[in-house]
């Protein structure tokens, strides 16, 4: 029965990134018509920034590696969590495999210079079973490992003739009895009813965009997102109307980052060379600055002084000096929603980096205490000329002292590249409801909802889109269709 649906598939599938793709060319070439409903004019969200995904080459020692982490940061892990670990190790295993069936080929994962530090393998090698985490990118001309893999994915998407309905937002899932039948979409301002004679599959990622989310659920203020504006919460809304469970709400990967007055949208801060500091906005250091990956840098920004009852470092300030400037962008240039020079020249004019020739200058330039400031930089120094940083113990060998002027700040905010909470998954990608029970036809893939917690393996995320793509779309596929 077909009446009052204006288009009808087998499968809808909503976001197109590599969630998204990955799901609807399982489920096509399982046999069934699929359409993916993006918002967006290009689809892309997060997956066309990402560098590389993961395939673990040791079973066990992979699911001994996640496990450990999940268990250092919430303490426990229940039996759901360790069916989805293993479901997505067992997965993710193929990925290599599955990415050269499509026609691609991979290289190892690209070495990132600078800081925050980014690993080529694992983001924690100190623990258990780290060894198994090998990263890859999909080769290509394309800057972004992310880039080529897109491009490779929505290649095989359009031969396999599944519909994509670009511009089209994904608003409310229609429910008849209790099984997920379609989705209530809006494009070009008129609402539209699509059917799913087998199941809906929710990839539409994230929600670092939704300043109501991050508010109940990230709290820390001052949080921009890094990622696709394009994240704003819309499968965590449809899936909590049906009462899904959530889970991995206050979690997220994230980066130090500048905030433009006029962009929706941050830009991380890297460091090619060791010649800097981060201070807080008292002008006092607060971290080894060296030693912490990338992924989880901003985590230091966000400590709350319970006795002053202040965020000290909300807004922080990484001070450098001409060295740094002169060695490259201190954002990655051709960045995918904004550009940064690559001689940072074109930020100093706009004011975004503020630069003197004096420490004391530089303090008073950004409304740091002159004094402190100059105290700390001097301290700093100091550590750099014995060798040995008496504060924060970086290595000897990441000792560089700020001794070229002019001298540099740009302010820092904790900024969110992905969020990976959302409606809680099982092993076969169903969607779960608060009673523990699978939503019936509901499947979900990607960022949304994603296993990974705070401390996340590098390239996990594209590896998970990956892995429960697939998971989601064989599953999907094999529903009994509804009549009509």
């Amino acid at each position: 029965m077909n009446a009052g649906w204006d288009y009808v598939y087998d499968v809808v599938v909503v976001g197109l990134g590599a969630a998204g793709a990955t799901a609807a060319i399982t489920a096509a070439e399982n046999g069934c018509r699929v359409v993916v409903v993006e918002k967006t004019e290009k689809g892309g969200g997060n997956s066309v920034m990402s560098a590389a995904f993961i395939c673990p080459d040791l079973r066990d020692e992979a699911i001994k590696y996640i496990t450990q982490l999940k268990l250092i940061e919430r303490g426990r892990v229940d039996d759901g969590e360790k069916e989805v670990i293993e479901a997505f190790v067992n997965e993710a295993m193929r990925n290599v495999e599955w990415i050269r069936r499509l026609g691609g080929e991979v290289e190892p994962g690209p070495v990132i210079p600078g800081y925050p530090k980014q690993p080529v393998g694992p983001s924690f090698p100190e623990i258990k079973g780290a060894e198994s985490m090998k990263r890859y990118r999909v080769s290509g001309m394309e800057v972004r490992g992310g880039e080529s893999l897109f491009k490779l994915l929505t290649s095989r998407v359009r031969m396999l003739g599944v519909d994509v309905m670009f511009s089209t937002a994904a608003e409310e899932l229609v429910v008849e009895g209790d099984e997920v039948v379609g989705v209530l979409v809006e494009r070009q301002g008129a609402k539209l009813r699509i059917k799913a004679r087998k199941a809906v599959v929710l990839a539409c990622g994230g929600f670092e965009y939704s300043e109501e989310l991050k508010k109940a659920f990230l709290k820390a203020p001052g949080l921009h997102g890094l990622g696709s504006p394009s994240n704003t919460g819309d499968g965590v809304r449809m899936a909590m109307k049906l009462g899904s469970d959530l889970w991995n709400m206050d979690s997220f990967a994230g980066y130090p980052g500048f905030k433009p007055d006029n962009t929706p949208y941050a830009f991380p801060i890297r460091m090619w060379l060791p010649s800097f500091i981060y201070i807080d906005k008292h002008g006092k250091r607060f971290m080894n600055e060296t030693a912490i990956e990338a992924h989880v840098s901003c985590l230091p920004l966000l400590y709350f002084d319970p006795v002053k009852l202040e965020y000290p470092r909300i807004p922080s300030y990484v001070v450098f000096d001409e060295k740094n400037r002169e060695a490259g962008p201190l954002s990655p240039h051709r960045a995918v929603y904004g550009e940064w020079s690559m001689d940072n020249l074109a930020e100093l004019e706009k004011g975004w980096i503020v630069a003197a020739y004096t420490v004391e200058e530089l303090a008073r330039k950004v409304g740091l205490p002159a004094e402190t400031l100059k105290s700390t930089v001097d301290r700093y120094n100091r550590f750099c000329q014995h060798g040995f940083d008496e504060d924060f113990g970086r290595k000897f060998e990441e000792l560089s002292p700020l001794d070229k002027p002019p001298f540099y700040a740009v302010k820092l905010w904790p900024c969110v590249l992905n969020t990976q909470g959302g409606p809680r998954r099982n092993a076969k990608a169903q969607v779960v409801h608060a009673s523990g029970e699978p939503i019936k036809r509901l499947y979900s893939a990607g960022e949304l909802g994603s296993m990974w917690g705070t401390l996340y393996q590098s390239a996990g995320n594209v590896a998970e889109c990956l892995a429960f793509g697939r998971i989601a779309g064989r599953n999907a596929a094999a529903e009994k269709p509804l009549d009509g």
